[in-house]
């Protein structure tokens, strides 16, 4: 069967960008400032972002409501900020340097603040999982032409930190695969597992990943039909040997919640890690599912596949893989879309988008870093502590 080919790497970026940084403020003030002109540049670039910032950690979730905010702040905290005289710039500034600002250096600055490079670090192998997921900003697609692409951003998500660990921006006529192996660059897999649906379920992703010292957990379906296949006759109880040694492991766990009751389980084998072409592959799991709901029985059953090694990932933690997948959904993608609005969002102007979406991320980042999981009643206690907010951003007034 032929396989997609993914495309080459991007090519290497910049060694500056690639820094570790210890304060946020440092890490903008690494960026290079889009305004040509120095009379224009009143305001700087560092501040504005960190203004931002501070504003969605407020509550502030639009542009003008930004301003606004900054604008009723104290003289001392305008200055924290860096504001020396007390100016602060009017929403159309904003806007227009967003616009022109190139995210791609900004995520690769952000990803150096929470995810730094650190001599010596070693993480035990499969101790973070890292979820791969893309995202679409709704605001902006009422203004895409129909040659726009449905999904604009592709994350690296840290189940282990609650944070995100890279961004990239989809460009237009690529898909989430392709903008992936460029992504995957950005951060150091050591110790690390990704884990991502169906469409990322290809043998140059999980060579990248295996080869820079991180694992993948992929689920299986119609878009590798062999592979599959291979997976389900692995656990059909009919073709298993009678009297020969197999590995086939199990565990079943039950959940009540939310009003229903749900049954996981899922079997696990080595068995066609020994024989198969597939890179790096150690483990097959067949994970089932069924839940009452409402008087209703309903089942699913899907497989996936692995390259960490039943000694290091039994059966129970490769359910708990596949289970906490989707916690890029509710712990990220939802905040950003209720709680900082962004599917609401008509900020469309050139990079702006993508600037804000950066921020918002880094808001979220910034709140789990200091312990603070609920984020809505966070935000609404920082709209009334001020001070707050400067701790966050390691500020003071």
């Amino acid at each position: 069967m032929e396989y997609k080919s993914l495309r080459p790497l991007s090519p290497a970026l910049p060694a500056d960008f690639r820094a570790s940084f210890s304060e946020l403020k440092s890490a903008f003030q690494s960026l290079s400032d889009p305004r040509r002109d120095n009379k224009n540049k009143h305001y700087p670039l560092w501040a504005m972002l960190l203004a931002t910032l501070a504003a969605l950690l407020s509550g502030q979730t639009s542009q003008q409501a930004v301003a606004e905010w900054l604008a009723a702040q104290s003289q001392a905290t305008k200055q924290a900020l860096g504001f020396e005289d007390g100016i602060t710039p009017h929403q159309s500034t904003f806007q227009r340097l967003f616009a022109k600002l190139k995210v791609a250096p900004l995520e690769i600055a952000l990803s150096g603040y929470f995810d730094p490079k650190t001599a010596g670090q070693l993480r035990a192998r499969g101790s973070e999982m890292v979820s791969i997921d893309g995202k679409c900003l709704r605001g902006k697609l009422k203004f895409e032409t129909e040659q726009g692409v449905p999904v604009h951003l592709l994350s690296l998500f840290s189940h282990t930190t609650g944070v995100v660990l890279a961004q990239k921006v989809i460009e237009r006529g690529k898909s989430e695969l392709s903008s992936a192996p460029a992504l995957l660059s950005q951060i150091n897999w050591q110790g690390r597992v990704l884990s991502g649906d169906a469409a990322f379920c290809y043998q140059d992703l999980c060579k990248q990943l295996v080869q820079a010292g991180g694992d993948y957990f992929f689920v299986l379906k119609g878009n590798q039909p062999t592979l599959q296949s291979e997976a389900e006759l692995v656990f059909d109880l009919k073709l298993l040997p009678k009297g020969l040694p197999f590995d086939l492991r199990y565990c079943k766990e039950l959940d009540k919640g939310h009003g229903r009751i749900e049954i996981r389980q899922a079997r696990a084998s080595s068995e066609l890690g020994l024989m198969n072409y597939w890179p790096y592959l150690s483990q097959v799991v067949q994970i089932q599912r069924e839940w009452l709901e409402s008087g209703q029985s309903h089942r699913y059953q899907l497989y996936a596949i692995t390259s960490l090694p039943a000694n290091v990932a039994d059966v129970a933690a490769l359910l708990a893989y596949k289970r906490g997948h989707w916690g890029i959904e509710n712990r990220l993608h939802w905040l950003r879309d209720v709680v900082f609005e962004e599917d609401a969002s008509l900020i469309r102007s050139g990079e702006s988008p993508f600037v804000m979406a950066a921020l918002r991320n880094t808001a979220i980042g910034l709140l789990r870093q200091a312990g603070h999981f609920k984020i809505t009643a966070r935000l609404r206690y920082n709209a009334c502590k001020v001070q707050e907010v400067l701790k966050l951003l390691a500020l003071s007034a």
